[in-house]
């Protein structure tokens, strides 16, 4: 079973500044009826793959356990045409420019970040933005019904997907790890999103082998933020 009794492992220095300067973001999140937390990312965000913001609300969030539930699938972003503009870029068009996508894959240096933003295909371009963008795999959405979809990802690099979608889950458990919310239900529905030998149960036995060893690191961004066998 998944242990939620436990000391969390945490990735950031309990003593860091920036979990008080998150705090009124995430307060105001979980406490708005609409719950979105929305960014206006400017031009040059995205030419220097600037990820900080976001990283650190969740980074930050991990020490309000009791909010962690209510902040998945709540970031949103709006991409500003020019800096300071209240005028943004087409949804339909931002999607289609591989700058968009890396900048999305550069922010999955924090592997639990898809788990908390709204929009499917964002999530998707954390996992694999840098191969999208590159032309390395083709996606195309099959609708299951109820407004629901899949995912159906052709390319050679699935494989190495499948390896990531696995990475990104079992980062996520040990990132609840300890903080009372069990996060099978997250993982369930990020899996059924795509047609894939990557299963629940397989993440939780890695889990279950894995946590005793695991140990808690502060890690720079260039090579990201990840719970790591000690």
């Amino acid at each position: 079973m998944y242990t939620t009794q436990a000391k969390p492992f945490y990735l950031l220095d309990p003593n860091s500044p920036l979990i008080d300067a998150h705090r009124p973001s995430i307060e105001v999140t979980v406490t708005s009826p609409v719950r979105k937390l929305a960014f206006s990312v400017a031009p040059e965000v995205i030419e220097l793959r600037d990820i900080t913001g976001p990283q650190e609300i969740i980074l930050a969030l991990q020490h309000f356990p009791q909010h962690i539930e209510k902040m998945l699938g709540t970031l949103h972003f709006d991409f500003e045409m020019k800096e300071g503009s209240e005028l943004f870029i087409p949804e339909a068009d931002w999607k289609k420019k591989p700058r968009y996508l890396r900048w999305f894959r550069a922010m999955s240096t924090l592997e639990v970040m898809p788990f908390f933003v709204q929009d499917k295909d964002v999530r998707l371009y954390m996992l694999a933005g840098d191969y999208l963008a590159g032309g390395r795999m083709h996606v195309t959405k099959r609708e299951t019904g109820g407004g629901r979809f899949k995912y159906e990802l052709k390319g050679r690099t699935i494989p190495e997907f499948c390896k990531r979608l696995f990475n990104f889950c079992n980062q996520f458990m040990m990132y609840c790890h300890g903080t009372g919310f069990d996060p099978k239900e997250p993982i369930i529905e990020m899996l059924a999103d795509y047609t894939l030998p990557v299963h629940y149960i397989d993440v939780l036995k890695q889990y279950q082998k894995d946590m005793k060893d695991y140990k808690r690191i502060y890690s720079t961004q260039e090579s990201g933020y990840r719970f790591k066998a000690a």
